[in-house]
């Protein structure tokens, strides 16, 4: 798959215990998205543990309302834990993939 656009989500938690519980909880991703190409990544910031970057790769628009449609059932996880959250959509113009 060559990823066109990301939908990326910063989520900050009240606590670590609250990061912890998305973290976990993210394995509903595996489960409900198997019909189509995407990537999915979570990242944790080292200086501010209590701030997750949720990033979604997709191929095209299809795909990204196809999993935004699948996750839907699921968006009460991310609110059970109340985190402040902004998201953003972007176009990806640049990507490279490094493998010795």
């Amino acid at each position: 798959m060559e990823p066109k656009i990301a939908r990326i989500y910063q989520r900050t938690f009240k606590t670590q215990d609250d990061a912890q519980a998305f973290i976990d909880a993210t394995k509903i991703v595996e489960e409900r998205v198997s019909a189509v190409d995407a990537r999915y990544r979570v990242y944790q910031l080292r200086e501010a543990p209590l701030i997750l970057f949720e990033i979604w790769e997709y191929p095209d628009q299809d795909a990204m309302e196809w999993v935004q449609t699948s996750m839907e059932g699921a968006g009460a996880v991310p609110r059970a834990f109340n985190p402040d959250t902004v998201s953003y959509t972007a176009d990806i113009v640049v990507a490279y993939d490094f493998e010795e």
